[in-house]
């Protein structure tokens, strides 16, 4: 099991999860073979990453995988490659997906992560996960501990089974930090917990350093 820190100062997703020439700047979904050439890799390559999750992708009607630009600038981030010219302008800032239940609104935890400088999206509710992670394509996941109560440590696992699905380092926040809830946490898959009053500087240097390790 992990070691877990806190820092102080599904099936019901599987059908909304991403499975495991020059581009038009304005398309938002590429092509595997787009791609490829975008990052000067094999075309088996970019099946391989989305066979193992860790590329987001979906199939047409026609059964062919499309990219979003999104989770190839995350790939790209996260691997530290070189940005191509042609995604330059794509999102400048790393992506946190907060998760909270669908009768919360973590407006505290949407303050934290954009004062860390970083984007913030939300899904509010279990039916509202998948959707969002495979349009978000986020770089980190930051789960809502006290409005998701003990569901939160299922949701990794969970997702994880779903379509081999790999999700992103995954964070919670909340007021409980004893042993039992952090043995759950690492359990559950979290990377660390943050107390509610965590400084953004503390949340950004956590996060940061759990994107460069994947």
């Amino acid at each position: 099991m992990q070691a877990l820190s806190v820092c102080r100062t599904g099936q019901f997703w599987a059908g909304m999860l991403p499975a495991g020439g020059r581009m038009n700047s304005e398309r938002r979904f590429l092509t595997t073979y787009e791609a490829s050439q975008l990052l000067g890799v094999s075309l088996p390559t970019i099946i391989n990453w989305i066979k193992a999750g860790r590329l987001s992708a979906h199939r047409t009607p026609g059964g062919h995988r499309r990219i979003d630009r999104d989770a190839l600038v995350s790939l790209i981030r996260r691997h530290e490659l070189p940005m191509p010219p042609e995604l330059m302008e794509e999102r400048a800032l790393p992506r946190v997906l907060i998760l909270a239940s669908s009768r919360a609104e973590p407006a505290k935890a949407v303050s934290l992560v954009r004062a860390a400088g970083f984007e913030a999206r939300a899904a509010l509710g279990e039916l509202s996960i998948g959707f969002e992670l495979g349009r978000s394509a986020p770089d980190a996941l930051l789960l809502d501990l006290d409005s998701l109560g003990s569901r939160a440590f299922s949701i990794l696992p969970a997702l994880a089974a779903a379509q081999g699905y790999q999700p992103p380092p995954a964070f919670g926040i909340g007021a409980a930090s004893d042993e039992k809830t952090m043995k759950k946490a690492a359990e559950g898959g979290l990377t660390a917990l943050f107390l509610p009053d965590v400084e953004p500087a503390a949340f950004r240097q956590r996060i940061e350093r759990a994107l460069r390790k994947v």
